[in-house]
């Protein structure tokens, strides 16, 4: 167990058990929503804008504060979300969102930091399709370890646990249902040792270049949803069978409608 807790958060699901966990009481731990629209879950998108609200602007400062207590912006407008919930205190614990652009404009969060991108045969990402493109973004768990404890989660190696399996659910389904919308291209900025760790885990990402100059530490990426579904990894395959069980049931299923 303490073994676990030294090791970095994106560790394999297979990890956990390896590690001390029972896969299937950590999976029970976490509840998911997938493809939450202010439409179809409103409130499940408004609790979803509060908890970036307080991961982004009052913990990171990432972004300013505000009067709403909410965190949101114009691409939201246009993004699919997803959230992951801890089951016994229904408190937010993770979210995630799939930025879809509209058919007038290929723009997308990521040209917020870049004028323009190349992949790596020397093609404009501003010519693809916008029906083609998505991003990635607002990837956020909670981390805080009051916020553990104030909800009776104590072990630290039961919160890592907890944590990798959400992270790797959210990542997991916002690229299922990207590939499942036809957004073979789903554009990502991360930082490099993440990048690694998702090339080396079987996601098929890679790398972009631009032109112009940008302070951002992290790394701009593409990943082809197609081929990572179509050769989907062995160690995804436990969050499949999730994914598509939850999408199974009559509330999720009329989300999504």
């Amino acid at each position: 167990m303490k073994q676990f807790a030294t090791q970095r958060l994106e560790s394999g699901t297979a990890e956990l058990c390896q590690h001390g966990f029972d896969l299937t009481s950590i999976r029970e731990k976490v509840s998911f929503e997938y493809g939450c629209t202010k439409t179809n879950a409103p409130t499940t998108v408004d609790r979803i804008f509060k908890f970036r609200y307080e991961e982004y602007c009052e913990k990171l400062k990432f972004e300013p504060e505000n009067q709403t207590k909410r965190e949101f912006d114009t691409f939201d407008k246009h993004s699919l979300q997803f959230a992951a919930f801890h089951a016994e205190s229904g408190q937010v614990i993770g979210c995630i969102r799939l930025v879809l652009p509209e058919k007038q404009t290929a723009k997308l969060p990521i040209y917020n930091f870049y004028q323009e991108l190349y992949d790596g045969n020397g093609n404009a990402i501003e010519k693809f399709a916008p029906q083609s493109l998505c991003e990635i973004s607002r990837f956020i768990v909670r981390k805080d370890p009051q916020f553990w404890q104030g909800i009776g989660v104590e072990d630290r190696s039961e919160v890592r646990a907890i944590l990798t399996y959400t992270k790797q659910m959210l990542q997991f389904a916002s690229l299922k249902m990207a590939n499942e919308l036809n957004r073979k291209n789903a554009l990502i900025i991360t930082e490099p040792r993440i990048a690694r760790y998702l090339r080396q885990s079987g996601i098929p990402l890679s790398q972009l270049y631009s032109c112009s100059s940008s302070k951002n530490i992290r790394t701009p990426g593409i990943i082809d949803t197609h081929t990572f579904i179509d050769k989907l990894p062995a160690m995804y395959s436990e969050l499949s069978e999730r994914y598509e069980a939850d999408m199974n049931q009559p509330s999720l299923m009329a989300n999504i409608a």
